[in-house]
């Protein structure tokens, strides 16, 4: 209506129909104004009014995610320390810190204990054996008799144990500070509650995100903190913290002085090992950057 009542303004310029209608040129003029400009108005109104509630939509939808990702981040600092659950990403990275360098050292120390036993060897394969040794696949009988001909010539222990023990001080140190003393129970409901809060995430806060037209984590990401969800809820690292004492360089010197050398070396490996997963992926968990991404 409005077009046709503009396109009746012009035609009555062109014509001279308005020449002594002042009064009817001012009324037509202003209903077609009115005809054209409100709906006009209307429809950009309305576009405004579905981008904001679409604004509002996404910001409450992240706000959620962020919230449940502070829930999930709390329940996983549940196995720190009080005092190392204000600032748990920090503690973390120190703790996985000490842990790598612990790890650095004890794979250089059996890389030279690989080394030395190495000559003891008759008739070594000088491409194959040293990776044999450091893979643990020399045969037991070939392994004891370089062990018993490296025991028999006194090695130097201090040079050779003190970086790990020492190490190892550091290690078991921090993780006393750290990590929480957990029973095998508690250690299960904290896994529990930490599943539940990532099961909240996934049923509750991805469908209203990607809804709203905001993007959920990737498919790798998702795999990934699966994973370290699985990777939290083995024992093998409670076990080690647990039962063993690092920092007792006594009890390692003697299992060293006993036999079983390489074998003694690859267990502190692979406790530390367990230990660096762990902490790994309590610290992905921790992190709240894939939700905040969203």
């Amino acid at each position: 209506m409005g077009i046709l009542l503009g396109a009746l303004g012009l035609l009555g310029d062109f014509a001279g129909w308005w020449g002594d209608l002042a009064f009817t040129t001012n009324a037509l003029s202003s209903l077609a104004a009115v005809s054209l400009g409100i709906p006009f108005a209307l429809f950009f109104v309305d576009q405004l009014t579905v981008a904001r509630a679409e604004f509002a939509e996404q910001r409450a939808a992240s706000q959620r995610a962020a919230l449940a990702a502070d829930d999930l981040g709390v329940a996983v600092a549940l196995a720190l320390r009080p005092s190392r659950r204000e600032a748990p990403l920090e503690h973390l990275q120190r703790l996985a810190g000490v842990i790598d360098a612990a790890h650095q050292v004890l794979k250089t120390q059996r890389r030279r204990l690989s080394g030395e036993l190495y000559q003891f060897v008759e008739d070594p394969d000088p491409l194959m054996l040293p990776l044999e040794f450091e893979a643990g696949l020399v045969g037991r009988e070939v392994l004891e008799r370089a062990e018993e001909r490296y025991l028999a010539n006194e090695p130097d222990w201090t040079a050779i144990f003190d970086p790990v023990i020492s190490e190892l001080n550091k290690c078991d140190g921090e993780l006393v500070a750290t990590v929480f003393s957990l029973s095998e129970e508690n250690w299960r409901r904290w896994r529990e509650h930490i599943e539940f809060e990532w099961q909240a995430l996934e049923r509750d806060d991805r469908p209203r995100l990607l809804v709203a037209g905001l993007q959920w984590l990737s498919a790798g990401r998702v795999a990934s903190v699966r994973d370290a969800l699985r990777s939290i809820g083995e024992t093998r690292f409670l076990e080690a913290i647990n039962s063993v004492d690092w920092s007792d360089g006594a009890v390692w010197e003697e299992r060293l002085w006993a036999g079983n050398v390489h074998h003694t070396f690859s267990e502190l490996l692979s406790l530390v090992a367990n230990a660096q997963d762990w902490v790994n992926s309590v610290t992905a968990l921790v992190c709240r950057d894939p939700v905040r991404g969203t």
